[in-house]
């Protein structure tokens, strides 16, 4: 059964279709995907972990697209901010990003913004569920540290953020700090920022992929094949009591038309 025929018989399930979709045809190495609202460092925080400027940085709204880079084995996934495009463009791309495409999923936050709001919260629940259906791996990725001088002011808002993660593995991180490092060959500045100690998980995480694609596609395959089969189930039901009806109306017409012919024979013999 062809992907367009699936989506129309079980919609409820076109993410996990489109993921299925995705992963039959796609020889790729590893995903990982960034996601989070709009200027928290997600580009800067991709351009730290693989080592060089690919990915855009900008203080006004320029990912507007899916941007990926492959990289020691792992292709890097940038992702439009959230609720960036009112018109939901970016929003649809972001989902494509987190949900289509992604093996390992990074949801990127600024310690500046503080607390984390609505839509960042039920996007967490969301990521959190399904890393339990799926196996994919979602990490919290706390950014910017560095624009939080006061220790003690960073420690609340890490508390609280990390209360608000319900139970994400969590990395808070500084870009600007481990670029500073590099240049300047400070491994005290690189050990502060937080990103090597990311990076060695992504990377192990990584190695995982392969096993918990083939996994992925077995757990996804068997629950469309159990849901199509009571589709299956639910429409022959359907269509058997609309048989039924027809065939009892069809009954009652035959016995009224020959009721109304016996009376026609009668009167005419009367007559």
């Amino acid at each position: 059964m062809g992907k367009s025929i699936l989506l129309k018989v079980l919609p409820r399930w076109a993410d996990e279709i489109e993921r299925i979709s995705y992963l039959s045809n796609s020889e790729t190495p590893p995903v990982v995907s960034v996601l989070g609202k709009y200027n928290h460092g997600k580009s800067t925080l991709l351009n730290a972990l693989v080592g060089q400027e690919v990915f855009r940085v900008s203080d006004i709204r320029e990912t507007t697209a899916l941007y990926t880079f492959e990289h020691d084995g792992i292709e890097w996934l940038d992702t439009p901010g959230l609720d960036a495009d009112v018109a939901a463009d970016d929003d649809r791309l972001a989902r494509q990003g987190a949900w289509t495409e992604a093996d390992i999923r990074l949801f990127v936050h600024s310690v500046r913004e503080g607390e984390l709001d609505r839509t960042e919260q039920e996007l967490i629940h969301a990521l959190r569920d399904d890393c339990e259906g799926s196996r994919r791996k979602v990490f919290a990725v706390l950014t910017q540290i560095e624009q939080v001088e006061d220790e003690d002011a960073l420690r609340r808002i890490l508390e609280t953020t990390q209360r608000q993660l319900q139970g994400l593995e969590f990395f808070p991180v500084s870009a600007a700090r481990y670029s500073q490092g590099i240049e300047r060959n400070k491994p005290i500045l690189i050990k502060r920022s937080g990103l090597p100690e990311l990076l060695a998980r992504i990377k192990h995480a990584a190695l995982e992929v392969p096993g918990n694609r083939k996994d992925e596609i077995a757990t996804l395959s068997e629950i469309l094949l159990g849901d199509l089969e009571r589709s299956q189930a639910s429409h022959t039901a359907k269509l058997a009591r609309q048989l039924q009806k027809k065939a009892t109306r069809l009954d009652t017409f035959d016995r009224e038309f020959h009721d109304l012919r016996t009376m026609l024979h009668h009167k005419l013999n009367e007559a």
